[in-house]
């Protein structure tokens, strides 16, 4: 989908155990694991609807299914303001994804491909990979993690954590 695919993005979990298998790692590099803190409930989307706007309208990658402006009340009316019950208590859904709403998945991964053409594209790290949430990487040993900080910093919802393998 050209919404949601990239350099970046693997298919499925084969297609990232096939990669894993490939990377080589220098003696002085570890391996990192960034995973986004609740991605779908913090997916922001007021960005993620401008960016698919422009894509859409824009860029022609999709053809146009209705004017721009109900395509994006459309996408408004289907994730925000959504109600949802926790613990006996009615919610309101203000921003980011509900769980269990089918559009979910696909306004991460979407969100997540703008993040990688803003943010990872240009930073160029030596290897960079993702399957869902889950991003790969490497470092030097006794580095601090630059990139990190650099994606960390792409919005206030968004918030990566890291593992050293």
């Amino acid at each position: 989908m050209p919404l949601t695919e990239n350099e970046f993005s693997l298919k499925n979990t084969s297609d990232f155990a096939s990669y894993l298998d490939k990377c080589n790692l220098e003696a002085d590099e570890i391996p990192i694991s960034y995973d986004v803190t609740s991605l779908f409930t913090e997916v922001p989307l007021d960005v993620t609807f401008a960016y698919i706007i422009d894509q859409v309208y824009n860029l022609n990658k999709l053809p146009h299914l209705s004017s721009k402006v109900i395509f994006k009340r459309l996408l408004n009316r289907v994730t925000k303001g959504v109600t949802f019950s926790f613990n006996d208590q009615l919610y309101k859904q203000v921003d980011g994804c509900g769980m269990g709403n089918p559009l979910s998945p696909v306004l991460a991964n979407i969100f997540t491909t703008k993040l990688e053409a803003d943010i990872v594209k240009p930073y160029n790290p030596p290897v960079y990979v993702r399957y869902v949430d889950d991003c790969f990487s490497k470092k030097p040993k006794h580095k601090p993690d630059e990139f990190l900080t650099q994606i960390n910093k792409y919005h206030p919802n968004i918030v990566f954590t890291v593992e050293e393998n």
